[in-house]
């Protein structure tokens, strides 16, 4: 992420997790089994020329669901 548009995002370019187990928290360089927590912030959404991506913050790691 190019760190000069820092200064030009805002509150409603982080996104939070929801209700399902998807996100799930490093500490320490591993990988847990501990979920964030449902509005607790995971990463940011970052406007690319394809489109948008969301940039999880380096303590965050994403996982599929199992239905």
């Amino acid at each position: 992420m190019d760190k000069s548009n820092i200064k030009n995002m805002s509150s409603e370019d982080v996104m939070c997790a929801g209700p399902e187990l998807e996100f799930y928290y490093i500490i320490n360089g591993n990988y847990t089994d501990i979920a964030v927590s449902e509005g607790d912030p995971v990463g940011i959404d970052v406007e690319t020329e394809d489109g948008y991506v969301l940039e999880l913050f380096k303590n965050v790691y994403w996982t599929q669901c199992e239905d």
